[in-house]
């Protein structure tokens, strides 16, 4: 669907494979801490966010969007992905699988849509906990600054450069 080849598709999918199982090892070192404090003990208890927002781009719809709802479902959050406009199917056929895997149903699903109108739904509705995006600068600004006024948890990847210096 993004156009990769085979060999780009494979390391895709054990790229995620990875991921989930190092996500899912991962959730059991989540726990509270004790905290000695003057005349007693304060104790720290992680509780999930709720539901995750994951918007991820086309050039690597299957790990990009793993990178997010991985951790995001380890740590006992919902997750709803809204894919990128070019690359839906990767997205639902990542949910067929979750569901298959054993996955409780509703507990990720996926949004297809425009950006600018189910991009933005999501950004705004009350009901989602925190937004991971990975895209644009310019997107990630605007999105940014929605999150901000709704004091809402964010987390950007954007338009960054990864030169390398070959010898």
């Amino acid at each position: 669907e993004a156009g990769h080849t085979i060999g780009n598709a494979r390391w895709e999918a054990g790229n995620v494979r990875d991921l989930l199982d190092y996500s899912a090892g991962g959730a059991e070192r989540l726990l509270g801490r004790q905290i000695p404090v003057a005349g007693g003990i304060d104790f720290t208890v992680l509780e999930p966010l709720g539901v995750i927002g994951v918007i991820a781009p086309w050039n690597f719809p299957m790990p990009i969007a793993a990178w997010g709802l991985a951790p995001a479902l380890a740590a006992g959050n919902a997750v709803l992905l809204k894919p990128a406009e070019t690359t839906p199917l990767t997205a639902l056929r990542l949910a067929e699988l979750a569901l298959e895997a054993g996955l409780p149903e509703g507990l990720f699903q996926v949004l297809p849509g425009e950006g600018p109108v189910a991009g933005s739904a999501l950004v705004e509705h009350p009901g989602i906990a925190k937004i991971v995006f990975t895209g644009s600068t310019r997107t990630g600004k605007h999105i940014m600054t929605r999150c901000a006024e709704r004091v809402k948890r964010l987390t950007l990847e954007l338009g960054g450069k990864s030169p390398n210096i070959v010898f």
